[in-house]
């Protein structure tokens, strides 16, 4: 799934805070998303493709919750 593909999910939207670097012509970004009801979800891209979701304490609620496709 595309950094793009995520940002049209209307359930995530924008993140709330984006961290980039770049390490041997690879971008790598860090989303964070903080959940009005607590606890955070991060999503991690290299080159702008999604490679991993971590969801912490507080995962978000059922409306926020999507299925997103690691490729």
């Amino acid at each position: 799934m595309s950094d793009d593909e995520v940002l049209n999910l209307p359930s995530w939207g924008r993140p709330s805070a984006i961290t980039r670097s770049k390490s041997n012509r690879i971008w790598h970004e860090e989303w964070l998303y903080r959940w009005r009801i607590g606890g955070t979800s991060r999503l991690q891209f290299a080159n702008g493709r999604l490679t991993a979701v971590e969801t912490g304490a507080g995962e978000p609620d059922p409306e926020t919750q999507v299925s997103l496709t690691l490729r």
